[in-house]
């Protein structure tokens, strides 16, 4: 018989009804550089995604750091249904505004 582990957190799960921001998940590419520059564009493939059900918190005072030791400000969370294809290679548009996914962890 499989035993049960309780993963302790300081919220309350993600329930439904949380869900009631309209956000997209976007796909990204990287194109290469054009002329001799050394600046890689990135090219935002899909506005036309379906809008999702999120949940959004703000957080104060969060930092997060990637594989490369690069320190990031989290400056919002978004909660949604888990999705396998979600993942930090793509970005979330929010009222106009883009943010990149840091990382996404299903819960």
């Amino acid at each position: 018989m499989a035993l049960c582990q309780v993963i302790r957190r300081k919220h309350r799960k993600l329930c439904a009804g949380d869900l009631r921001d309209d956000i997209q998940i976007l796909d990204r590419s990287i194109a290469p550089p054009e002329g001799g520059s050394a600046d890689y564009t990135i090219d935002i493939n899909d506005t036309t995604a379906p809008f999702i059900g999120a949940s959004i918190s703000t957080p104060a005072g969060k930092k997060m750091f990637d594989g490369t030791g690069t320190e990031y400000d989290i400056t919002h969370i978004f909660g949604v249904y888990y999705e396998p294809e979600y993942t930090s290679e793509n970005y979330v548009l929010f009222e106009s505004r883009l943010f990149r996914i840091l990382f996404a962890e299903d819960l």
